[in-house]
């Protein structure tokens, strides 16, 4: 029983990994604004010195517009994150529980790692 409760922490680790790199890359690897098509250059609406302004503000508001576009991808990646682990955790527990053995140290291991 002791190899199958090793193949099963391997694959739990291994799963937490690819799934906790999933969630960190919006860290590390900047995402990119949508382009905003002709924006303030082709509107009838402004003078040419207000439309100089308004693309003049937009570049300073560019740095700050990607940080909260990080940000929001990476708390969307957070969020399905705890949901997939919530959601395995009471649909695993309850079906290993049956299994477990608190005398063996792969089982408890499994355990502690689960939830």
């Amino acid at each position: 029983m002791d190899k199958a409760w090793i193949a099963a922490d391997a694959a739990l680790i291994a799963l937490a990994t690819v799934t906790a790199l999933h969630l960190l890359l919006p860290l590390f690897k900047k995402e990119k604004l949508f382009p905003g098509g002709a924006g303030f250059d082709d509107t009838p609406h402004f003078s040419e010195a207000n439309r100089k302004r308004l693309n003049e503000h937009y570049s300073r508001l560019e740095g700050t517009l990607l940080f909260w576009k990080n940000r929001a991808v990476f708390y969307g990646r957070l969020h399905n994150w705890a949901v997939l682990w919530s959601i395995a955790a009471a649909f695993l527990v309850p079906i290993v529980l049956q299994w477990y053995d608190p005398d063996n140290t792969w089982s408890r291991l499994f355990m502690t790692c689960l939830p």
